[in-house]
């Protein structure tokens, strides 16, 4: 627990974090930084990133703008306050009442299908004719040979990898040299870009709520549509990921592969 506030932060995060203690939050594959901490009874997140991601998906000031335009469209974190200096980003955010769905064990298959088929149709029923945020394939990839070039991406250990999509890749430059070359028609749709079991809650009155939104904007209806496949196909069954392909109205695997792909090197 940080009490004496030794992390550096702008003014205007300090005056409204005050006294409050700060709680180390979260430990995961992002580089963000995440921090707890209760005020007037209430629970609040800080987030902090580098600059260096400040025009990529994993921007701190890009999330909170999407959390601000998503406000009324969707359920989303409330944005309380963003800022920057000379070497991060900030938000801060309020907790949402629910819980994400990895926290329900022991549900049917069949609940996670049907929370899954919710928040799709929620999210691409959002128009994108003045969406401003833009994460399709051109972006994505710009993004991942960013990220290579800069030396942002752990070289990962066999154990870490999804070796079905990495096949005969033997490193991030042969990977992504491979996904240049192949082109497909995009059908635009509004997509979360990171649909997971840890991205999607659920509140007790059964209310479907999105965290961590950097990566939503403008994209292949595919893209979230791969990210569902994959949760159930890992965190329920084969069975549970084949009945949620059959309810759509059209599938395609190629898409599907592609963007499982592109999400190694994010």
């Amino acid at each position: 627990m940080i009490n004496d506030m030794k992390i550096s932060l702008p003014q205007s995060l300090k005056s409204f974090i005050g006294n409050q203690p700060l709680q180390k939050d979260k430990v995961g594959q992002s580089p963000s930084d995440v921090y707890s901490f209760t005020k007037n009874n209430e629970k609040y997140y800080l987030k902090t990133t580098e600059l260096i991601y400040a025009q990529t998906t994993y921007s701190i000031i890009r999330e909170a703008k999407i959390l601000d335009w998503l406000d009324g469209k969707l359920n989303v974190p409330e944005l309380v306050l963003m800022d920057t200096d000379h070497e991060n980003e900030y938000m801060i955010s309020k907790a949402v009442p629910a819980k994400p769905l990895q926290d329900f064990t022991g549900k049917s298959d069949q609940f996670f299908i049907d929370i899954y088929t919710d928040a799709l149709a929620q999210l691409q029923s959002i128009s994108i004719k003045n969406c401003p945020f833009i994460s399709n394939k051109k972006f994505r990839l710009a993004e991942a040979e960013f990220f290579i070039e800069n030396g942002l991406l752990d070289e990962l250990d066999d154990d870490e990898k999804d070796l079905k999509l990495w096949s005969s890749y033997q490193n991030f430059a042969e990977f992504l040299d491979d996904l240049k070359q192949q082109n497909f028609q995009e059908e635009y749709v509004f997509s979360h870009g990171d649909l997971t079991d840890s991205n999607v809650f659920l509140s007790h009155d059964a209310q479907i709520y999105f965290l961590d939104v950097g990566r939503a904007g403008i994209a292949d209806r595919f893209v979230d549509i791969a990210f569902i496949e994959r949760s159930l196909r890992e965190d329920c069954s084969e069975d549970a990921a084949l009945q949620f392909l059959n309810h759509l109205a059209e599938d395609d695997s190629f898409k599907r592969n592609y963007f499982l792909k592109l999400d190694e090197l994010n």
